[in-house]
């Protein structure tokens, strides 16, 4: 079971309390790839990664949301109306190739 936050709003120990609670769960998940025949270089490599297209997916969503509004729930959009606008492959290359080069530079 994933331990909860102490507080529901913020307190000076949020972070560490959080790091807390995922570390069984991500060394299960390095333990897991590495016991699959991977090493460890492209396991934290790979986690990097999926951290920048999770970054870049929430700043996209966020300038979607920013630009039209969140309509989910909002009906005045019609029916029908897509919820997320969708970015072109070669944007979401762009993006995440930028991501990706922010996250390598500042982490180890």
């Amino acid at each position: 079971m994933i331990n909860q936050p102490k507080q529901k709003l913020d307190y000076a120990d949020r972070e560490i309390d959080c790091q807390e609670a995922m570390e069984a769960g991500f060394q299960a998940i390095v333990n897991c790839m590495l016991e699959a025949g991977w090493q460890r270089s492209e396991v934290m490599r790979s986690l990097r990664c999926l951290i920048a297209a999770d970054n870049v997916t929430q700043k996209e969503n966020a300038k979607v949301e920013a630009e039209f509004g969140n309509s989910e729930g909002d009906d005045s959009l019609g029916k029908g109306t897509l919820k997320r606008w969708e970015t072109s492959p070669f944007e979401c290359a762009r993006l995440f190739q930028q991501e990706r080069i922010f996250i390598d530079s500042r982490c180890p």
